[in-house]
């Protein structure tokens, strides 16, 4: 990737971190079989988006950054959870689901 390409990547990331938060939320507002559906969509779009931005080359950098970063707007969710001594599982879930998605929207055919 050009310079100019992973700073993309990363501001892209920044984004998704920043604007996933509110989705995040409502995602574990809601209850049953769409929370997780639900975070599949947002994590393939989250993906997308970065991986796109960064001029579709992909490769580890584009991964990384849109797994961290789906996992960071999910995380003001399940950090205070974990740091109470509990384990969120409820929280934690989707916020899996919705990381692998999205490191799943940058492959390469």
């Amino acid at each position: 990737m050009k310079p100019s390409q992973m700073l993309k990547t990363l501001l892209a990331g920044a984004g998704v971190a920043v604007a996933g938060t509110p989705v995040a939320y409502v995602l574990l507002s809601m209850s049953g079989i769409f929370t997780f559906l639900l975070s599949i969509a947002a994590g393939y779009g989250a993906g997308t988006l970065v991986f796109r931005v960064g001029g579709r080359n992909g490769g580890p950098l584009a991964v990384a950054t849109s797994v961290v970063a789906t996992l960071a707007a999910f995380s003001p969710f399940f950090i205070p959870v974990l740091l109470a001594g509990a384990f969120p599982t409820r929280q934690l879930i989707p916020a899996i689901i919705a990381a692998v998605a999205a490191g799943l929207a940058n492959r390469q055919l």
